[in-house]
C-alpha cells in the first residue's frame, strides 16, 4: 500500500532519528577522543583505560536491571531527556576539568557516562517502535539505521581533523561543540511522542528462576547468554583496544579518525554484503573465516608489532567480525519468536545484558592488570586470553545457528503432526 512520508516522518518520528544520531556522535567522542586524551596524559599507560570502563560496566549491570522496573512509571521520552541532561553534564565536565582532575575524577566521569547511556538506550529502544506504526516501520528503521551508519562513518574523521587542526586547545573546543549537541539532544527528546503506552511487564527474578531451574529446555537461550560473556570479553575489549594500540602508534587524533572512518567503512561494506548474500548453510564458512585468521593476524601483530601489522589485525577484525555481529543481532530477536516468549522480551534482553557487562568488567579488569604490571609479557598474555575469548565467541555464534535449525525443525514437525491430527476431526 502507497503512504506518503509524511505519515512515516512526523516531528516525532524525525526527532527519534536525531536523538540516535546526536548521541552516537557524542559517544563517538567519548569512546576515541576522551580515550586518547587520557592516554596522552597518562604515557599511554592502558590501566586508566580499564579502570574508566570496568566503572562505567559496573554501573551499567545494576541500571540495566532497575531501569527496566522504572518502565511502567516514567514516560519513554522521558528516559531518552534524562539522558541528555546526564550526557551534556559528563561533556561539560570534561571541558572543565584539567588534565590532573581529568585523571583524578575519572570514575565519577564513568559512572556519569553509564547513567546517560542507560537512560537514553531503555527509552530509545523502546521509542523507535512504539513512536511509528507498524505500517511504516520498515521504512523508518531502514532511514534511522541509514542516518546512525553516517554519522559513525564520518564522524571520526571530522572530530580527530578539528581536534589536530585547533592545536592545544583542539580536544576543548571539540567539547564545546559536544555540549552543544547534548543541548540539541535534549530539546528533540521533547518533540518524541509514544503513539502507544509501554505495557508489557518485568519480572527478572521468576525469569532467572526459571532460566536456571530449566537450562535444558532453554539451551537455546543459553548460548545466548554464553554469546553474551565472549562478546564482552573478545569483542568490547578488542573494540577498545583498536583506540588503544591505533592511538599510541600514531599519536595523532588527525590518524585516529582517518583509520577509525576507515574502518567503520570496510565493516560497513562487509555488512552489507553479509545481509545481501548470508544463508544458513553458509554459517560454517562466516564463522570459521574470522575464527582461524583474526587471531592468526592478532599473533603476528604482537610477534612483529608495527603500523603494517596493526592495520592488517583490525582490518581483517572488522571485515569478518561485522558479519558474526549482525548474524547473533538478528538472531536474539528472533529466538524470542521462536520460543513464543514474546512476554518476556524484557526479562531476556535485562538478563542477557547482565552478562554482558559482568564479561565486560572482567575485560577490562584484565586491560586494568595490563597496565598496573606494564611489560611486554603482560600485555601480550592478556591480549592473548582475549583473542581466545574471540575465538570461543565465533564458535557459540556457529552453534547457536545450529540449535536455531534444530529449534525450526522440531516447531515444524509439532505443528504438521498437530495440523494433521486436527484436520482428521
Amino acid at each position: 500500500m502507497a503512504y506518503s512520508n509524511k505519515e512515516v516522518f512526523t516531528l516525532s518520528s524525525i526527532s527519534v532519528i536525531i536523538c540516535e544520531c546526536l548521541y552516537n556522535l557524542v559517544c563517538i567522542f567519548v569512546d576515541t577522543f576522551l580515550i586518547s586524551r587520557i592516554l596522552t596524559i597518562v604515557n599511554y599507560n592502558i590501566f586508566q583505560i580499564g579502570l574508566f570502563y570496568l566503572t562505567q560496566y559496573s554501573f551499567q549491570i545494576i541500571l540495566s536491571v532497575v531501569l527496566c522496573y522504572l518502565l511502567k512509571k516514567i514516560k519513554l521520552n522521558s528516559f531518552v531527556t534524562i539522558g541528555a541532561i546526564i550526557m551534556m553534564g559528563l561533556v561539560m565536565s570534561v571541558y572543565f576539568l584539567s588534565d590532573a582532575d581529568l585523571i583524578t575524577y575519572l570514575p565519577l566521569l564513568a559512572l556519569c557516562y553509564s547513567l546517560g547511556s542507560s537512560c537514553f538506550w531503555t527509552g530509545q529502544n523502546n521509542l523507535a517502535t512504539v513512536a511509528v506504526s507498524s505500517r511504516y516501520q520498515v521504512r523508518f528503521f531502514t532511514v534511522k539505521k541509514t542516518s546512525v551508519i553516517a554519522i559513525k562513518a564520518l564522524a571520526p574523521i571530522l572530530l580527530g581533523s578539528a581536534i589536530s587542526a585547533v592545536g592545544a586547545e583542539g580536544f576543548k573546543t571539540v567539547a564545546i561543540l559536544m555540549a552543544v549537541f547534548t543541548v540539541l539532544l535534549f530539546v528533540f527528546s521533547l518533540f518524541v511522542k509514544a503513539n502507544k503506552k509501554f505495557n508489557m511487564t518485568f519480572k527478572f527474578g521468576a525469569y532467572t528462576k526459571m532460566m536456571f531451574k530449566e537450562r535444558k529446555k532453554y539451551k537455546i537461550l543459553w548460548n545466548d547468554y554464553y554469546l553474551a560473556i565472549f562478546y564482552g570479553l573478545g569483542i568490547t575489549t578488542i573494540s577498545v583496544l583498536f583506540t588503544y594500540m591505533v592511538f599510541k602508534h600514531f599519536q595523532s587524533d588527525f590518524y585516529l579518525g582517518i583509520v577509525k572512518t576507515v574502518i567503520t567503512a570496510v565493516s560497513l561494506i562487509g555488512m552489507f554484503v553479509f545481509l545481501k548474500s548470508y544463508r544458513k548453510k553458509q554459517a560454517k564458512w562466516y564463522c570459521s573465516a574470522p575464527m582461524i585468521f583474526v587471531p592468526i593476524a592478532g599473533i603476528v601483530m604482537l610477534a612483529w608489532t608495527n603500523m603494517w601489522t596493526i592495520l592488517i589485525f583490525f582490518f581483517l577484525y572488522n571485515a569478518l567480525t561485522v558479519n558474526l555481529t549482525s548474524l547473533t543481532d538478528m538472531r536474539r530477536a528472533g529466538i524470542i519468536r521462536l520460543l513464543d516468549m514474546h512476554e518476556h522480551v524484557l526479562e531476556h534482553n535485562a538478563f542477557f545484558e547482565v552478562f554482558l557487562c559482568a564479561s565486560r568488567i572482567v575485560g577490562f579488569g584484565i586491560f586494568m592488570l595490563m597496565g598496573a604490571i606494564d611489560t611486554a609479557l603482560m600485555f601480550n598474555i592478556g591480549v592473548g586470553v582475549i583473542l581466545v575469548c574471540f575465538i570461543m565467541f565465533c564458535y557459540l555464534t556457529y552453534r547457536m545457528e545450529k540449535l536455531l535449525v534444530e529449534q525450526d525443525k522440531q516447531w515444524k514437525k509439532d505443528h504438521v503432526v498437530y495440523n494433521d491430527k486436527t484436520s482428521t476431526h
